[in-house]
């Protein structure tokens, strides 16, 4: 017999628990929003949500806790922070911004959370070749290298094409990275614990022949990163 619209259980030491994603959206929490930056913070035992963009389109800039039972705001956020990591040796949770005016003049910038606020540590080594409007960003923590790798993400209408180097902080400090492999459109990024490498999805294409028709196939590509190369 077939059963469907049900949600699978596993008896795990004599407790039935559920398998799947719960709903912990609640009345008094976060908006709905698209895109908002998301890090657990082990300083303080809870995971951080910051921006986003609303319903309306509108550029959120608030900043919430998740304790595992309850959502409490914690006040505001830069309005271009879009990527956050926690570095073990540094102790701090920091968060990564571009901001709308970085192509022409301004810069990358890196806040540390430090349970209230959010406050602006330096600039990030991570320029565009040329004027753009803004750039969201991704940040992974490297557990063999001891540091944050921080590279422009590949979000629909974004010029990551511009970019020509990652920005790396061991803790201390920032240095940038070209890619000996290039860049890539890179969509998300994590680190990989059985690898010791951080991996990085990005969207390509295959030419598909058929016969005497051709066409270009969508697909997801994962590469690694060595320190110096995708």
């Amino acid at each position: 017999m077939k059963l469907s619209g049900l949600v699978s259980l596993a008896l795990v030491g004599g407790v039935v628990v559920a398998q799947g994603w719960v709903d912990r959206s609640v009345a008094n929490g976060p908006a709905p929003r698209s895109n908002p930056a998301m890090c657990f913070d082990p300083i303080r035992n809870y995971v951080l949500l910051v921006g986003g963009i609303s319903q309306t389109g509108q550029v959120l800039t608030d900043t919430w806790s998740w304790n595992g039972t309850t959502w409490t705001q914690r006040g505001s956020a830069p309005n271009d922070l879009t990527a956050m990591a926690h570095h073990p040796g540094a102790n701090k949770l920091l968060g990564f911004s571009f901001p709308s005016n970085a192509g022409s003049g301004g810069s990358a910038q890196c806040y540390e959370w430090d349970g209230s606020n959010w406050v602006n540590q330096s600039s990030i080594p991570l320029s565009p070749a040329y004027a753009i409007q803004s750039c969201s960003l991704l940040a992974c923590y490297d557990a063999v290298r001891r540091e944050i790798v921080v590279l422009p993400n590949a979000s629909p209408g974004s010029t990551w094409q511009s970019f020509s180097t990652v920005a790396v902080f061991d803790g201390t400090t920032w240095r940038s990275i070209q890619p000996l492999s290039g860049m890539y459109p890179a969509k998300a990024i994590a680190w990989d614990p059985t690898a010791g490498r951080i991996l990085m999805t990005y969207d390509d294409s295959d030419l598909v022949v058929v016969g005497a028709q051709q066409y270009w196939r969508e697909t997801s590509r994962v590469v690694e990163w060595s320190g110096l190369a995708w």
